[in-house]
């Protein structure tokens, strides 16, 4: 009887060792698997920073190409305006010559505005 106690609590002390050994595996490697994720999130922290900055420079260029845009349409739209008033004054420089019927030696310049209305 006193030797099966013995080798029951034999048993019971490497049964115990054993757990320890598991237990310790186990911590080891919940500690890398934390240190991994801590270096990722430093990595995602990096990352994360490097965009903010990367889209806060694309928002600046773009803002700076919608500024360029508009002003380009406004000097388009203004020079369109102004071509439109020199058509009309064309127009009615032709309208006044047909008026008072153009003589023989202006008729050339006749012919040069109606060109230039006629290709618009």
């Amino acid at each position: 009887m006193i030797q099966l106690l013995a080798i029951s609590s034999s048993i019971l002390i490497i049964i115990e060792m054993l757990l320890i050994v598991i237990c310790i595996k186990w911590l080891y490697s919940i500690r890398l698997a934390c240190t991994n994720i801590w270096l990722m999130s430093q990595d995602f922290s990096n990352s994360f920073i490097t965009a903010k900055e990367e889209v806060i420079l694309l928002h600046k260029e773009l803002k700076d190409i919608t500024t360029l845009t508009t002003k380009k349409e406004q000097h388009i739209l203004h020079m369109t305006i102004h071509l439109d008033e020199v058509e009309m004054g064309v127009k009615m420089l032709l309208d006044e010559f047909r008026r008072i019927s153009i003589p023989k030696e202006n008729s050339a310049l006749q012919k040069i505005l109606e060109k230039t209305v006629l290709h618009k």
